[in-house]
């Protein structure tokens, strides 16, 4: 079944903006068809990998918030640091403290009780102040290590 959902995006936010339209729709929690979500779900990565591909983006495991917080990893992976991509948030632990005034101004944020940095774009901002450790938080999203 060829669906053909991202053939006219032309960026990774257009076509993870229409994912998360096409997810709503299609979704089996939200009475959606199986089928459909998992087709749309490879669809998605293929259209991430060939996006990546041919523009010759720095690829750390073809992820798309990867490619999204490009230049941030860019900026940081020279860094004495642990970056963890962790789903769409990029965490930073290890010796940070010399690094502080750097992160700040690239809009990290500190997380005390996490002893991490973390970065995120608005759109991925979170609503929910329940306390999640962060091995939880690798376990509901996923984990990638970003190594320069």
């Amino acid at each position: 079944m060829k669906l053909n959902y991202f053939i006219n995006c032309q960026t990774i936010q257009e076509a993870k903006q229409l994912y998360k339209t096409s997810a709503l729709l299609h979704h089996p929690n939200r009475g959606g068809d199986l089928a459909i979500m998992q087709a749309i779900n490879a669809e998605f990565e293929d259209f991430v990998n060939l996006f990546i591909n041919s523009n010759g983006i720095y690829d750390c495991g073809t992820k798309a918030e990867t490619v999204l917080y490009q230049d941030v990893i860019n900026a940081i992976i020279s860094f004495n640091i642990t970056i963890n991509l962790i789903g769409n948030w990029i965490w930073v632990s290890g010796n940070t403290y010399k690094y502080r005034k750097q992160l700040k101004a690239l809009g990290f944020l500190f997380a005390p009780k996490k002893v991490r940095w973390f970065y995120r774009s608005e759109e991925f901002a979170t609503r929910n102040h329940k306390e999640i450790n962060i091995d939880s938080i690798r376990v509901k999203h996923g984990s990638q290590v970003i190594n320069n």
